[in-house]
């Protein structure tokens, strides 16, 4: 690339481009720039980038240490060879964030760090410029997340551990969280199904402490379809939307009572029918996940007995 401030002098710029001009305060000799000097190379169609570099021409191509200052006033350090970076090489930015790593022939290769002004760490290695191998995100509040990387895309099983104490493991594809990924919460909670793109779908398996098992599909992150819940020998069935029950369930008991009747925002409401396992009968409204109003009590016997409920509680 041809020097504004020499004409007819060159220096090499293994990535030319329409918008980029640069001038030099060193010497020229044969067409080429030569030994020790200042580059300023302005950048964009406005000409609004600038990088002023310091450091050694040889024949046209950096060699040597060089120092290197941004228009964002970072700072980098190292090494060049025949116009390509090499070996270890530091980045400081005005906010803290530091990168160090080695290069070879002008692409990263090797072990690479990176630390921000908060705190987080990111590491692992480099092949040919790509992510590739093990790696490790380090955050200042605790979580970390590990795994593979394979041609600069996250390839194979990752496990993230929460701050929080949760878990999370699973695999991802072409830089994309895919198949059956299991989630354990510090509160005892076992979650484990699909996660596409990220957000939970398809069906999924959630086992609590106290040994509900839920079963269902999720749709958006959210439970969405049929859903059963087993919970103690009582079996629970019917649709939820959005995360939450809503339409026809059936509920039925370890002592043999049924209970048929509708949810709406995950509450009991209107009309249900609960049939015991002794051939009693009993039928009336929810409101807001409690009985109210009057109840009919049919027994096997056929007498008939009328209940009045007020929030859920028994008044005659």
């Amino acid at each position: 690339m041809e020097l504004e401030s020499h004409p007819g002098c060159f220096v090499w710029n293994r990535f030319l481009r329409a918008d980029q001009s640069v001038t030099w305060s060193g010497e020229c000799s044969r067409g080429l720039a030569q030994g020790i000097g200042t580059d300023s190379w302005v950048h964009g169609v406005d000409r609004e980038r600038k990088t002023v570099s310091d450091g050694a021409y040889v024949d046209g191509k950096r060699n040597g240490k060089w120092t290197i200052r941004g228009t964002s006033n970072a700072v980098e350090e190292g090494a060049y060879l025949n116009g390509a970076r090499t070996g270890v090489w530091v980045t400081r930015f005005e906010n803290g964030t530091t990168n160090e790593g080695a290069y070879l022939d002008g692409n990263r290769n090797g072990k690479w760090t990176f630390r921000d002004q908060d705190g987080n760490l990111h590491g692992g290695s480099y092949v040919d410029g790509k992510r590739d191998g093990h790696w490790i995100l380090r955050l200042a509040s605790g979580t970390v997340t590990e795994g593979a990387y394979v041609d600069g895309k996250r390839n194979g099983m990752w496990v993230q551990r929460s701050a929080n104490g949760d878990v999370y493991e699973g695999p991802y594809l072409d830089d994309r969280s895919q198949g059956i990924w299991v989630i354990r919460h510090k509160n005892g909670i076992v979650a484990e199904g699909p996660l596409i793109e990220g957000k939970k779908s398809g069906k999924w398996v959630e086992r609590f402490p106290g040994g509900m098992v839920m079963e269902g599909p999720y749709l958006n992150q959210k439970r969405h379809g049929a859903w059963v819940i087993r919970e103690m020998g009582n079996v629970s069935e019917g649709p939820m939307k959005d995360g939450e029950r809503d339409g026809q369930w059936v509920v039925r008991l370890r002592d043999g009572a049924v209970l048929r009747g509708r949810f709406r925002n995950d509450q009991m409401v209107g009309r249900w029918v609960e049939r015991h396992g002794n051939g009693d009968e009993l039928t009336g409204s929810y409101s807001l996940g409690k009985r109210s109003g009057r109840w009919e009590l049919r027994r096997r016997n056929g007498e008939v007995h009328e209940l009045h409920f007020v929030n859920g509680v028994q008044v005659r």
